[in-house]
């Protein structure tokens, strides 16, 4: 799996996210950093990427879309360490797998975990 983490999200976690085997690029490192999220939308389809973010805009230009990639992580809780995503990824990645590659909008709180398959109908 490859990801793009958003703006919102700390660039050390793509170094964390290579060291576990994972492709992991933040938006600033590709020159995505202050654009639309439109355009990371954009980018991350063409790419292949899953995208990780903190930001809500991301369910509605999905939905709006009608695209069925790039799947997205939602983190509706806020980590107190680095290292509480990564628990967070590993507890959750085996499992989401087969959805994320297919195309789906995952959200991912303090106690739960929601996952919507693209396109949203």
């Amino acid at each position: 799996m490859k990801f793009l983490l958003d703006e919102n999200i700390p660039p050390s976690l793509a170094k964390l996210l290579q060291n576990e085997g994972y492709e992991a690029r933040h938006v600033k490192t590709v020159g995505l950093g202050e654009t639309l999220d439109m355009k990371i939308v954009e980018f991350a389809e063409q790419t292949g990427e899953i995208i990780l973010t903190h930001d809500l805009d991301f369910g509605g230009l999905m939905a709006l879309s009608g695209k069925i990639k790039p799947s997205i992580i939602l983190f509706r809780f806020q980590p107190v360490t680095i290292n509480d995503y990564i628990i967070t990824l590993h507890q959750y990645l085996s499992l989401l797998k087969p959805d994320l590659e297919s195309g789906a909008f995952v959200v991912i709180d303090d106690s739960n975990i929601r996952i919507r398959n693209l396109p949203f109908r």
